[in-house]
């Protein structure tokens, strides 16, 4: 039986590879500030049924993850997306190996943030389900203060159908 870290990250790594899954959780990164590390939490909970989870216990997981992910990962991220194309006069096929090896500690981070997550989720109390999955994404995206927006409920919708296909 796997533990809770490993179910969680399983669980991401197969709804990220969900069609149009990953555009739209990095779409939201990118220009909503989305965490999608957070994103994917939220996800497993309410698919999983580890809910309640309400805005104070939200509050704290942000909390606990913060300063990683913005010290760590979002660094990774912003030195593998600068190299993308070449970067200060080095040619793509000359740093290109270390973007990979960057790439590769971008992911470990990320995996050592959502061991972090899964150990602040509650336990399985429920048959999760979509309806749980868009009440956690709602909550959290309010909290962003992102907008009511159609895009933004087309993509808590397209993310709470593949979960539960997902599951």
């Amino acid at each position: 039986m796997r533990d809770a870290v490993d179910e969680f990250w399983c669980f991401s790594l197969a709804l990220y590879e969900r069609p149009g899954i990953a555009d739209i959780l990095n779409k939201m990164q990118d220009e909503d500030g989305v965490d999608v590390n957070l994103t994917l939490f939220l996800c497993w909970c309410g698919a999983a049924g580890r809910t309640p989870l309400d805005r104070k216990q939200l509050t704290s997981v942000m909390e606990s993850i913060a300063n990683w992910q913005s010290d760590v990962t979002v660094a990774l991220r912003q030195i593998r997306r600068r190299m993308k194309g070449g970067i200060a006069g080095v040619a793509l096929c000359d740093s290109g190996p270390l973007r990979e090896k960057i790439k590769s500690l971008e992911l470990a981070s990320e995996r050592i943030a959502q061991r972090v997550l899964a150990g602040k989720a509650p336990p399985a109390s429920r048959v999760g389900g979509s309806a749980d999955v868009i009440v956690l994404l709602k909550m959290y995206f309010k909290m962003l203060n992102l907008p009511d927006s159609l895009r933004v409920r087309a993509a808590i919708e397209r993310l709470a159908e593949a979960c539960i296909l997902e599951n």
